[in-house]
């Protein structure tokens, strides 16, 4: 695998202490030593203190190819500022942010926001995580997700929020289709009452709501993430977080949330 990645032969593997290249954001990591200069071929290799390393954009891509080849589960894990995208479900201080890449046409997306993620509900309403609805749609589904994302911002109802995602999840699943923006809204106006302001919820979509799920998308692009549901279970505290690409369980994701946070954490 590692000859194949740099097109080279390789005759000798080091595993190596992540802490001795403080200023790599994201793992895993390879680092080639060579007498060629990888990196002249090789657009994905850049030249690091005399050696090449795999640019850690594709961290997520190669922790995924390394699970395959090894089979065994491996989790891409990044550094530095949080992904600051989504709406924000919870505390602002807490040990553990999820940031979930969502989308309201996936039905394993709405399989984890009614199944797992809704398992969790106790653990954000006592501040000991906090959820990012980050919703990353394809184009022809921009303007639902973009009224979604403003019916919190217009009427601050979080658990309206929170309530309304799950009823969109439901209904994927049972009734296997998508919400049209006409049901959408009528269902915002179900769940706020007849005091929702449509005419701003409109405006929203069209400039903040649209802004949010650009900036969503964008950011999911720059971390090489490809496919919806993907969860990043942040550590607030060590600015670090691990990237679970799929649908994962309650009971699983509680073991990474306790893995990344060394809290023992019970729902």
């Amino acid at each position: 695998l590692l000859s194949l990645i740099a097109i080279a032969n390789v005759t000798d593997v080091i595993l190596d202490n992540y802490t001795n290249y403080p200023d790599i954001e994201a793992y895993p990591a390879i680092l080639y030593l060579s007498n060629m200069n990888l990196s002249e071929q090789l657009p994905y290799l850049k030249q690091y203190d005399g050696m090449f390393l795999i640019d850690t954009k594709y961290a997520l891509p190669l922790a995924g190819l390394i699970s395959h080849t090894l089979e065994v589960q491996v989790y891409a894990e990044i550094h530095g500022e949080k992904p600051e995208v989504g709406v924000v479900i919870g505390e602002n201080d807490t040990s553990v942010t999820l940031i979930a890449f969502v989308d309201l046409a996936c039905p394993f997306c709405a399989k984890l926001v009614n199944e797992t993620l809704s398992k969790l509900d106790s653990l954000v309403n006592e501040g000991g995580i906090s959820i990012s609805y980050a919703f990353s749609p394809s184009p022809h589904m921009m303007r639902e997700h973009a009224l979604l994302q403003c019916y919190i911002k217009v009427t601050g109802d979080s658990s309206g929020y929170v309530k309304l995602i799950r009823i969109l999840a439901e209904k994927l699943l049972d009734e296997r289709r998508i919400i049209s923006e006409s049901e959408l809204k009528t269902l915002m106006g179900s769940i706020y009452g007849a005091s929702l302001n449509y005419t701003e919820l409109d405006v929203c979509a069209n400039t903040t709501g649209a802004s949010i799920v650009k900036e969503t998308i964008s950011e999911a692009s720059k971390l090489s993430i490809t496919a919806s549901p993907t969860i990043i279970v942040w550590n607030n505290r060590k600015n670090m977080g691990l990237i679970i690409e799929g649908y994962i369980s309650a009971d699983e994701l509680m073991k990474v949330i306790e893995a990344i946070s060394g809290l023992k954490i019970s729902t």
